[in-house]
């Protein structure tokens, strides 16, 4: 009987045979043959090499042997190593694209697990605003009136946006003409301030218009800390905003 796994490498090597040399070729008595090299006999059994594995015959099954000649048996076992040596680079490539292949579905599971949940969070209408921390605080870069750049504190417990007097002169506010100014509680004291409304206040993408503010008349030693002054929940209160603090940025997102 022929063995399966010994049937399924003839099929790959027979090919070889037919266009470079004659292989030795086994003649068996129920019809069938078999191509390869003799690699050992005696009276009572022969053996095979088919380049994939041997296979062992019974001299009483044989009916007649055709042997290659010591060129062709030459060239047959050249043409083997070559085969072999192709099998293993192919075997390696194979290897290399499936690391390839695995390495990058790694990457996409990674960057899943670790950016999905984000990317379905924020939708088209969320805005990212990068931040930094200043001293415990968030402070943002922010443009007023579409034309003046500052830097802005972020501050939840601020009901209004908060500017420094020194911002008044960059907008164009008038400090001098601020009867019966209010006073409120900035740091450790209380400051008059001017009410005023801002046209624009712009972080990076996100842009609102008609923003409620107050602006301090005077500035101390303490205020000059403000640099540009406090966001204030006039401006923040008209999203949900979250702060993510391993990106350093803002997240605002609209109320519903």
């Amino acid at each position: 009987m022929f063995n399966k796994k010994i049937l399924a490498a003839l099929s790959v090597f027979s090919f070889l045979f037919a266009m470079t040399a004659y292989a030795d070729t086994i003649y068996l008595k129920n019809g069938k043959s078999l191509q390869g090299l003799i690699s050992r006999e005696d009276e009572d059994a022969l053996e095979m090499d088919v380049g994939g594995g041997t296979v062992v015959f019974r001299a009483e099954e044989i009916q007649r042997i055709y042997r290659s000649t010591p060129k062709e048996t030459e060239e047959i076992r050249n043409n083997w190593e070559l085969n072999k040596i192709q099998r293993e680079k192919t075997k390696a490539q194979d290897m290399e694209e499936k690391a390839k292949a695995s390495a990058k579905w790694d990457a996409m599971v990674d960057e899943e697990r670790r950016y999905g949940a984000e990317r379905r969070y924020i939708d088209a209408n969320t805005k990212i605003v990068q931040a930094s921390r200043d001293r415990g605080h968030i402070r943002v870069d922010a443009v007023l009136n579409e034309d003046v750049h500052t830097s802005l504190i972020v501050d939840t417990g601020c009901p209004v946006v908060l500017l420094t007097a020194s911002m008044a002169g960059k907008l164009g506010i008038d400090l001098k003409n601020a009867p019966n100014a209010p006073e409120v509680m900035v740091l450790n004291g209380k400051h008059k301030v001017k009410q005023i409304v801002l046209k624009t206040i712009k972080l990076g993408d996100l842009e609102e218009k008609n923003v409620a503010a107050q602006v301090m008349v005077e500035d101390d030693r303490e205020t000059r800390q403000l640099k540009g002054g406090l966001l204030g929940m006039s401006f923040l209160g008209r999203f949900n905003v979250t702060f993510d603090q391993k990106k350093s940025r803002l997240i605002f997102r609209p109320r519903l």
